[in-house]
């Protein structure tokens, strides 16, 4: 539990009654009404009302914390029992006020807010999913090709297009607002009359199927059958009508459009596309299960999550969001052997699943799978977009569980690539049983490596390196990239030796990341009294990169330091940036408006070089460690790399070539234009600055 305090004199006591209680709990103290973006996350605020400055401070404090909408409970200590400051408190908004040396009466009422704000931020998360859903519907509804009205109060407040069609108007802002009973001959008048009064959300009207005879915007009439239902919408009872499509296509006008639609319908691939099917696959994953325990050779399941669907669909509306599943499906089937079953199981997903690969070489089909995906830009109407796959893959190899089950396995890997974001993998791909290795020993759990690496932060086991970067033309600046390294000898027996690239496949990495950038700040601070012209690039996370607190944070940091913007480049990994294009954009926009500078890392990896600088600007790129060791070895890795720079060079970006490990490279990268090297060729990492950038002069 993190708990805020204004009382520093009491922080020891407070702590210990707070343990004793309930969980361990993080007390942070508050010395000014200033809150930034780390105190977001704390469950309470305990905060001294006793002088005339314990009142100002918890005023600004309540006031703040109104203005940054945080869920927050503030809850005032007084010395002594004081009706007036007691009445005072609640009035500006805190939770409670109470004596500071009533231990039980405290730990009652912290019990008692942390319980509401539980229930509150539940009731809102409900509150969000309803509207959300809401929202679906109304969209659905809009899309349905039968004709739907919603009726309150003896006016239609929703209508689709369809239904204006039937009544043969061109717009549905035509009916809604408007009085029903225009469009009902007057012999149904009467028994509309049940349907225009007031409804109870306790005794909701019984759904029933009627004939009406109505009439269209000419006052000619027809008779349909229509459904009468009750609903909610927007909060209220709501009378809804619905005259299916069947019996739409016995009216003039709709016969056409019906046909149509039944005749591309019978297409199977479009079948196969467009109906979610989750009892096709279940068959499926039973037949597989029944072949893994006759053949002793596992199926994998692979699930295939659309990304962009429920951003599309809340965007632009249903009929572009079915529009990308079509064109995802078309890409998948044309990847795929037509013997592999594939179908859809969800608004946003697939399935399919295959027997002729190990789960290592499935990862990698996936992951040349996501990588192919992300050079094709589909036509969606009136919009071009990229899409992008998160996988889950999970091995069948029994029949003992529910075929449910394995695609619930599928789904905990997904969710997992979005607990984590995508830093340490090279595409939005997860294997179930990466979620459980079995090598790591007591650090089997994503908990424990957290802990494990926060506890490296807390005891200074980590600390910075420094690699120096070298112009092969001007130096402008005294260049170094910063690392992150161990400062004990070796991780203690256990501990897997690939604990960072673990970690940094979940949110800690957020942590590291804010953790070696402050560390960085005094360094550079403290390196400029000395040499005015140094420059330090600083490495960016996936977990960064999508955390929005991130960049608030970044800026205090930044300002509180007095640094000139001129001194720091920020750096992203490509296959991240390409993960998350809007948040890098978004990123790079607000570190252009500080000042800031940003460059790529691990550049070349796509299929075409240089796309990357089409969708977003940078000021630097390095390639990747394996083009730079392609270049030496053969005459196509040298060709890929020279596109590479050509292709950062034509965008405007400085070229920086990493491991560079001899001199017999360097003249021919000053040929392509390079504009820095990096390597051990010029220095290995170490714990200073100390290169003589003198001596490339």
């Amino acid at each position: 539990m993190k708990v805020l305090t204004t009382l520093s004199d009491q922080v020891d006591k407070l702590a210990s009654l707070l343990q004793s209680d309930s969980e361990p709990v993080d007390l942070r103290i508050v010395d000014t009404a200033d809150l930034d973006a780390s105190t977001h996350d704390a469950e309470l605020l305990l905060a001294s009302y006793t002088s005339d400055e314990d009142r100002a401070l918890a005023r600004a404090l309540l006031g703040n914390l109104k203005n940054l909408a945080l869920d927050i409970p503030v809850i005032l200590l007084v010395a002594l029992p004081d009706r007036e400051r007691i009445v005072e408190g609640l009035r500006i908004g805190a939770a409670d006020v109470i004596t500071l040396d009533d231990d039980q009466h405290l730990l009652q009422v912290i019990k008692r807010t942390r319980a509401a704000r539980s229930e509150r931020q539940e009731r809102n998360f409900w509150r969000q999913r309803f509207a959300a859903s809401e929202r679906r519907c109304e969209r659905l509804m809009d899309s349905s090709r039968d004709a739907i009205a919603l009726i309150s109060d003896g006016v239609y407040t929703y209508v689709n297009a369809a239904y204006a069609a039937m009544l043969g108007h061109q717009d549905t802002e035509d009916l809604v607002p408007s009085p029903v009973i225009d469009s009902f001959h007057p012999d149904n008048h009467r028994e509309l009359k049940p349907l225009m009064r007031s409804l109870s959300v306790t005794q909701p009207i019984p759904s029933e199927r009627k004939t009406f005879r109505m009439l269209n915007s000419n006052g000619a009439d027809f008779s349909i059958e229509m459904k009468v239902g009750q609903i909610d919408y927007e909060g209220e009872p709501t009378v809804q009508l619905i005259a299916y499509q069947k019996d739409l296509a016995m009216q003039p006008g709709f016969s056409g459009t019906v046909a149509t639609t039944e005749g591309a319908e019978t297409d199977p691939a479009l079948v196969e596309c467009k109906q979610v099917n989750l009892k096709r696959m279940t068959d499926y994953i039973h037949k597989a299960m029944r072949e893994a325990v006759s053949t002793q050779r596992p199926w994998l399941l692979h699930y295939v999550r659309i990304d962009e669907f429920d951003s599309l669909q809340g965007d632009s509306g249903v009929h572009t969001a079915e529009a990308a599943m079509f064109a995802a499906w078309q890409f998948l089937r044309a990847q795929l052997d037509q013997s592999v079953p594939l179908g859809r199981v969800r608004d946003n997903a697939f399935l399919f699943l295959t027997s002729d690969r190990t789960p290592a070489d499935a990862r990698q089909a996936a992951e040349t799978l996501c990588r192919s995906l992300d050079s094709e830009v589909f036509d969606l109407g009136e919009l071009s977009v990229n899409l992008h796959f998160s996988l889950g893959i999970t091995a069948i190899d029994d029949d003992a569980e529910q075929a449910t089950s394995w695609m619930d396995r599928c789904l905990k890997a997904v969710r997992t690539l979005d607990t984590e974001g995508s830093a340490g993998t090279s595409t939005r791909v997860r294997l179930f049983e990466d979620l459980y290795p079995t090598s790591l020993g007591g650090l089997n759990e994503e908990h424990n490596i957290k802990q494990f690496v926060r506890q490296m932060l807390e005891q200074k086991m980590l600390g910075l390196v420094y690699q120096p970067i070298v112009a092969l033309q001007h130096q402008d600046f005294e260049d170094y990239e910063v690392f992150t390294r161990q400062t004990i000898a070796e991780l203690p027996p256990g501990i897997p030796q690939d604990l960072f690239k673990r970690a940094f496949r979940t949110n800690v990495a957020g942590d590291l990341d804010r953790w070696a950038i402050l560390e960085s700040f005094k360094a550079l601070k403290n390196r400029i009294i000395t040499h005015p012209k140094t420059r330090l690039f600083i490495k960016i996370s996936a977990v960064s990169l999508r955390d929005t607190s991130f960049v608030p944070w970044l800026r205090i940091s930044y300002q509180a330091t007095g640094l000139d913007p001129k001194h720091l480049v920020f750096q992203i990994e490509e296959k991240d940036v390409s993960l998350a294009i809007s948040s890098t954009r978004e990123l790079s926009a607000q570190l252009s408006r500080l000042g800031l500078l940003t460059g790529v890392t691990h550049y070349g990896l796509s299929s075409s070089p240089g796309r990357i600088f089409s969708d977003l600007k940078f000021d630097f790129a390095k390639p990747d460690q394996s083009c730079v060791l392609r270049a030496s070895t053969s005459t196509e890795g040298m060709e890929h790399l020279s596109a590479c720079i050509a292709a950062a060079k034509s965008a405007g970006v400085h070229v920086i070539v990493p491991f560079v490990e001899d001199a017999a490279i360097i003249p021919l990268l000053w040929k392509l234009g390079v504009h820095h090297i990096q390597g051990y060729y010029i220095q290995s990492p170490g714990a200073a600055m100390d290169y003589d950038f003198s001596s490339q002069e």
